[in-house]
């Protein structure tokens, strides 16, 4: 797996200013890990990013309940 410091030297972004090159690089990285994921994966991945900074921020992990919709029926007359 590529490191941080790989994907700042990437030449594509190596001539843009330092914070804006970390943000692309960031952003290449986190593509990267998530080219191959199936939708399953990649929602799951996304719920325990989020589950994580709720924990480190201290914040309530509140979950709806949600229910199926289905669609309403015609009116018959």
């Amino acid at each position: 797996m590529k490191t941080i410091e790989n994907y700042m030297n990437d030449p594509a972004i190596v001539d843009e200013p330092l914070l804006v090159r970390e943000v692309h690089a960031a952003r290449l990285m986190i593509q990267d890990d998530r080219k191959n994921m199936t939708a399953r994966e990649f929602s799951q991945a996304a719920e325990d990013g989020t589950i994580a900074i709720f924990k480190k921020y201290g914040l309530p992990l509140v979950w709806a309940d949600l229910k199926p919709v289905r669609p309403r029926q015609p009116v018959t007359q």
